[in-house]
């Protein structure tokens, strides 16, 4: 929905505006400080309405909270380069045979054809593709790749401390695989990537004094 020409009223202060954004039912809100009491995405950006607000759908190029900054696109390099690789592993003979071969298991050689990602493009929504699947869970916040299509960044934005997160919910999930142990192991990254997406939300192993809790 195009917001060109658009105003929007809020309860808030006339200094303040709320954003958010749903996720599943927790409604997750922060305050900013805008520029004027009626403001809008940036021209040619879409937006998403809440019941307590809204947020911009920034296009290729740009960022912040209403897509107003205008950022450098290293993706091109990491692109050719990545691409070079897989060539060179000859993922293209490998993808599709039912085996993760971790030398093809990166958004570039498409994860090993899906053998990696059960099937699936995990990014494959996400604006921002190639620059959000390099820079997944590395520990550093990427806003624009801080939102449900690009996965929230491996939730890198929400900080190192869980407690310090909006509106969490957390539980244990136990899950039965037919597999060895060690087996398991070797395929670990695929299988929380997986659940990952399956679920729409952050999959971690339990660990106890720096050991997985995995039984036999």
């Amino acid at each position: 929905v195009s917001t060109e020409g658009c105003a929007r009223t809020t309860n808030a202060s006339a200094n303040q505006n709320l954003t958010g954004r749903i996720v599943k039912e927790h409604i997750v809100t922060r305050a900013a400080p805008i520029p004027a009491p009626t403001t809008k995405c940036a021209l040619g950006t879409n937006r998403k309405s809440f019941r307590r607000g809204f947020s911009c759908v920034c296009k290729p190029g740009l960022i912040g909270q209403y897509c107003e900054q205008t950022i450098h696109n290293p993706s091109d390099k990491e692109d050719e380069r990545d691409l070079e690789q897989c060539s060179l592993s000859g993922c293209s003979e490998l993808a599709g045979n039912g085996v993760c071969n971790q030398e093809c298991n990166h958004f570039a050689c498409e994860y090993d054809g899906g053998d990696c990602s059960e099937g699936t493009k995990p990014f494959e929504r996400c604006q921002h593709k190639l620059f959000c699947a390099h820079r997944f869970h590395d520990g550093q916040c990427d806003e624009r790749c801080n939102n449900e299509d690009c996965l929230f960044d491996g939730f890198d934005c929400a900080g190192p401390d869980p407690a310090a997160r909006k509106n969490p919910t957390w539980a244990d999930l136990p899950l039965i695989f037919l597999v060895k142990p060690e087996t398991f192991e070797m395929e670990i990254d695929t299988t929380l990537n997986a659940l990952t997406e399956r679920l729409k939300t952050n999959v971690n192993i339990k660990n106890t004094d720096g050991e997985m809790d995995l039984f036999e």
